[in-house]
């Protein structure tokens, strides 16, 4: 095949084949990373989502990747596309007004929502700029469309698999799980806290009333309530802050002071931030994940 017969026939590949190929391989890259990467990609699991629901999402994802990568349905895909990364664009947007490090679209891996955001807003001007109008928006060849259900099949079921080994355990004792923890603390009020036994750095939460804060230090609405539990915390009240994992580079892992504790590093902690416990003797009395709606009525 000569160099000038390849160049012609690269020419002749339409420019929206191009944008739909780079952002199909975009699609099937934020499926992989989120079905394998629990514990930064569960943001779901935190507003209440089932592991059906994350999983359908995640393969959904992978799937119209696919679609969108084959050509099938041309005119339809191409504006179903343009749909999926406007809302795309709007939850990253939603991550960087909250000033989130990451919106959980790659999984475990750390983007800056503002790229994604860029990502998100450039994608979309590529579709508009690419579109097609007219065409048979739902034909295609029958072969293409088996070849695809079988790409889909195979890619998605071991990544379905893979999904169900990594979702996180709840409904156990927290202690017997050394992998990935749901916390569910609206469902502890009346029992023992579970996290008696693996808090690092933990004073004697046993005896007395303590008001527990769990937080993490890249929640936006963690930082705005953590002043008033820390001057509670000065002036003496028994009150225990629990950062969750992980953990800011750099920081120690021991020689906590009074009043400060961690969970343990060594597994993956999805829990809700801020969340505030009451316990007393060990015993949880309350449990109120509303605390920035209750500081706005203090107001």
């Amino acid at each position: 095949m000569s160099a000038d017969y390849r160049r012609i026939r690269w020419a002749r590949i339409a420019p929206d084949c191009y944008v739909r190929s780079v952002l199909a391989a975009l699609m099937v890259i934020a499926a992989i990373t989120k079905g394998l990467s629990p514990g930064e990609s569960a943001r779901a699991v935190f507003d209440g989502m089932p592991f059906v629901g994350r999983l359908l999402i995640v393969q959904a994802e992978l799937a119209f990747g696919v679609i969108l990568a084959s050509g099938l349905w041309r005119c339809f895909v191409h504006d179903a596309a343009m749909l999926v990364f406007t809302v795309f664009a709007l939850i990253a947007m939603r991550s960087v007004l909250s000033g989130e490090e990451s919106c959980g679209c790659f999984g475990a891996a750390v983007v800056d929502p503002r790229v994604i955001l860029l990502i998100d807003l450039l994608a979309v001007a590529a579709l508009l700029a690419t579109r097609r109008g007219g065409g048979r928006l739902f034909y295609s060849a029958w072969k293409r469309v088996r070849l695809v259900v079988v790409v889909i099949t195979l890619m998605g079921v071991p990544l379905g698999f893979a999904m169900s080994k990594l979702a996180p355990v709840h409904g156990v004792a927290v202690e017997s799980v050394d992998k990935f923890v749901l916390l569910e603390p609206e469902t502890w009020v009346g029992k023992k806290l579970p996290l008696l036994e693996v808090l690092e750095g933990k004073p004697e939460l046993a005896s007395g009333v303590w008001v527990v804060l769990m937080h993490h230090h890249g929640c936006s609405d963690c930082q705005r309530v953590m002043p008033g539990y820390e001057r509670r915390l000065i002036r003496g009240e028994r009150v225990l802050l629990v950062e969750t994992p992980p953990f800011p580079k750099g920081t120690a892992k021991d020689g906590f002071n009074r009043g400060f504790a961690r969970l343990p590093d060594d597994r993956d902690w999805f829990v809700h931030t801020p969340v505030e416990i009451i316990i007393n003797d060990g015993v949880v009395v309350s449990v109120d994940s509303e605390l920035l709606l209750d500081e706005e009525a203090k107001l």
